[in-house]
């Protein structure tokens, strides 16, 4: 489990505008952080574009990271999960496409 992978994630039953379910999240923690803790920091994606209007969104098209579709991660819903909510790693973003949702993530928590 490393930083910029995208990973199958259940984040359980929904609770209000929360993200739910069984969905595709990308690993925003550190490596070192990674191999220690029993939690992750993660950001969900969805594969409703219209989420696109949110300023702290940003498009992966099918196949990156190994997304079968197109996606939307949400950088204002980062959340922690235990490690034991992964299911299955399904690819790595580029560093280039990483950089790009951490500003995102920067730009929610207003850094």
């Amino acid at each position: 489990m490393n930083q910029g992978e995208i990973w199958m994630v259940d984040f359980g039953p929904p609770a209000g505008p929360e993200q739910a379910g069984v969905r595709p999240a990308i690993i925003l923690q550190e490596d070192a952080l990674n191999q220690t803790l029993p939690t992750l920091i993660v950001a969900p994606l969805t594969t409703k574009i219209r989420r696109l209007s949110i300023p702290t969104t940003l498009l992966l098209s099918a196949g990156e990271g190994g997304l079968a579709q197109d996606s939307v991660v949400l950088c204002h819903q980062v959340q922690v999960r235990g490690k034991a909510r992964l299911q299955s790693r399904l690819g790595l973003l580029s560093p280039e496409r990483f950089d790009e949702v951490r500003n995102g993530v920067l730009a929610a928590f207003g850094l």
